[in-house]
């Protein structure tokens, strides 16, 4: 599965979509003619329900549309972090939660290696070897 899409620009349209998977906000990065945007809302599609679903692709959109012609990327990057503490639980009724917690981060960490390669090198890792 490729983890981008790549588009072009036709000067009127701001509106991108994408189908990817990706776990949070923050893996979604976007590119205009190979260089970082920020001018952009993104909007996961579907939204989901609790912090163990992972999005299934959304929306991009420009504050102004990009050029005829410019190139557009849109890519997950995700960040490889330890966002949770694996200690032991007391309440019995948070297992089958912790269970799904540690699944996800699992397919999370997992899927760090699945990285979109544009370029040959993001995020500190060189797939080109």
């Amino acid at each position: 599965m490729e983890y981008y899409e790549a588009m072009v620009g036709d000067g009127e349209s701001t509106t991108f979509y994408f189908t990817f998977p990706f776990f949070g906000v923050n893996d979604i990065h976007v590119k205009v003619n190979d260089v970082e945007q920020t001018n952009y809302i993104m909007t996961p599609n579907p939204t989901p329900n609790d912090a163990d679903t992972e999005y299934t692709g959304g929306t991009v959109e420009f504050l102004t549309a990009p050029a005829n012609g410019d190139r557009i990327t849109i890519y997950r990057e995700i960040e490889l972090v330890r966002h949770i503490d694996y200690q032991p639980t007391k309440k019995p009724e948070y297992k089958l939660t912790r269970a799904k917690t540690i699944e996800h981060k699992i397919k999370k960490h997992t899927g760090f290696g699945n990285n979109s390669n544009i370029g040959g090198f993001i995020g500190g890792i060189n797939n080109n070897t």
